[in-house]
């Protein structure tokens, strides 16, 4: 994404961004210092998409019972302990730390412009592999991704080999094709040139 949303009510007030990865529900927010936060989208107490809550100073609130969350998505508040008479703030703490003990937090960092989540083990995350910007006259961004087709490898290679047959094959068949000018009528002005980025060798159409 290339920014994190910034989603309001018809109240204005802030909503957190939810979105799914490898078939995980999850949820961002920002925290006090404006520092994006990831967990899973599932509040530790009923199971509530903590993205139907919402963010206030920095936390997020679910909006089953309010409990909230704030940096690294720790349990910062559940508003029933402090209704009990004869509140023991050290008991409170210790019950709200079982609770951030129990929420599945994802490392995330922003770096050029983009919100990155890692889903390994959170220590395991290393910033210092994200890939970079392509500069030029055509920033572009590398993604590496894996694409699970039903036929031979041999098909595919041979496929994405064959770039000229968008233009006929394709021919304003297929919109995101259609949508970067790839037609035939528009061979004749089509040029190619070679690149390497964080991701190896490509070649770059304009």
């Amino acid at each position: 994404m290339a920014e994190l949303p910034l989603k309001t009510d018809k109240d204005g007030i802030l909503k957190p961004f939810a979105f799914r990865l490898w078939n995980e529900p999850m949820v961002i927010y920002r925290d006090g210092n404006n520092v994006p936060v990831c967990v899973t989208d599932v509040c530790p107490h009923r199971s509530a998409p903590l993205s139907m809550g919402t963010v206030e100073g920095g936390e997020l609130k679910c909006f089953y019972h309010g409990w909230s969350f704030g940096e690294k998505g720790e349990c910062t508040d559940i508003p029933t302990q402090r209704a009990v008479t004869n509140e023991n703030p050290k008991a409170n703490a210790k019950v709200r730390q079982r609770v951030s003990d129990c929420q599945r937090r994802h490392a995330v960092v922003e770096h050029e412009g983009l919100v990155w989540v890692w889903k390994g083990e959170l220590l395991s995350a290393d910033p210092s592999l994200l890939p970079s910007k392509r500069q030029g006259d055509m920033e572009t961004q590398p993604i590496d991704t894996v694409l699970d087709y039903n036929v031979d490898y041999s098909y595919i290679i041979e496929n994405n080999l064959d770039s000229p047959h968008l233009f006929y094959l394709h021919d304003g068949s297929v919109p995101p094709i259609e949508s970067i000018g790839m037609m035939a009528k528009n061979l004749p002005d089509l040029r190619l040139r070679a690149f390497k980025d964080d991701c190896g060798f490509g070649h770059m159409g304009r």
